[in-house]
């Protein structure tokens, strides 16, 4: 699950980071130069939490655990 992958997972000097899928099985991304030029705007200087965030609230209530509210861009 791309989506889900931590900051502090990733290997931005090997370009790869490990996933898990459904199941429980690990995949190994990798990326090439121009997402790797891309990542650091991305990532905003953030060290953990998740690579992927957004300022949009969900339509429906979300489990605790969904929630990254050490994020500067967590709303409250």
């Amino acid at each position: 699950m791309v989506l889900s992958v931590e900051v502090d997972e990733l290997d931005p000097r090997n370009r790869r980071a490990s996933v898990r899928r459904k199941g429980g099985a690990v995949d190994v991304i990798v990326w090439r130069t121009p997402t790797a030029r891309l990542l650091p705007r991305l990532l905003d200087g953030r060290r953990t939490g998740p690579v992927f965030l957004t300022d949009r609230r969900a339509r429906v209530p979300l489990p605790p655990g969904d929630l990254d509210t050490s994020s500067s861009t967590a709303l409250e």
